[in-house]
């Protein structure tokens, strides 16, 4: 019998790496992506949580799936559906975060960190070759940034809830997401991860929770930032 955890998780990684690539038949691969989040979400909370106590999560649900039903009837629905997807990013972290993080999210966060930090290294090596605003294998650098920060946000989540305190491979992998998120020099995807890092600071404060894995996470991204406006002074290149 068919595990239905694997079957979303595998039809998951498969869309989300082809669009990593960007690899064309972008519509088609982001209608999977959506449609495996969707299916895990509605899976993971129906198993978590009572029925009664889901509205709030239908709520948000009913939203993003109608927003990417506008998009079809569109007139340039592939267009309009990529911007469903970057605009919604930030309401899947809030989703994630809100749902119990065992069962089938487990694999999912993994997949999405694992798959983001390539992309993070593939940007990285463009920004140490060409000294240049990065877009790794995307050619838009707001969507690469939206990527990125969405896989650091859900890395600052887990640590945040369930290791509660930092190893030093999460210090290695933050600092790697957040190098590629500050070389995007994207003002927009910057300024949704700083409302992200906001959300994470409150929600410290509201439920009592230690705020000093975030302000730790804040120092790696001054850190990674202070690095990445440093190589172009030491190459001696002006970037471009």
């Amino acid at each position: 019998m068919l595990n239905p955890t694997r079957c979303i998780t595998g039809l998951f990684g498969i869309a989300l790496a082809a669009l990593l690539v960007h690899t064309g038949a972008t519509f088609l691969w982001l209608l999977i992506a959506t449609g495996s989040l969707t299916a895990a979400t509605l899976l993971q909370l129906t198993r978590s949580r009572p029925l009664f106590a889901l509205w709030p999560h239908a709520a948000a649900l009913f939203a993003i799936v109608l927003f990417g039903l506008n998009s079809l009837w569109s007139v340039h629905p592939e267009l309009s559906f990529v911007t469903f997807w970057k605009l919604i990013l930030g309401l899947w972290v809030c989703l994630l975060c809100s749902c119990c993080v065992s069962g089938i999210w487990n694999p999912l966060r993994i997949t999405i960190i694992t798959l983001t930090l390539c992309a993070a290294v593939w940007g990285i090596a463009q920004y140490l070759i060409f000294i240049t605003r990065i877009a790794g294998p995307q050619y838009d650098v707001n969507t690469y940034a939206a990527i990125i920060y969405t896989g650091s946000l859900l890395w600052l989540q887990h640590t945040w809830c369930i290791e509660k305190r930092w190893s030093a491979w999460s210090v290695f992998g933050q600092f790697v997401l957040l190098f590629a998120l500050m070389a995007t020099f994207s003002r927009g995807g910057i300024a949704s991860w700083i409302l992200g890092c906001c959300g994470f600071l409150l929600a410290g404060w509201s439920f009592k929770r230690s705020v000093k894995v975030v302000m730790i996470y804040l120092l790696i991204a001054l850190i990674a930032y202070l690095v990445v406006k440093l190589i172009p002074v030491i190459a001696g290149k002006t970037l471009s």
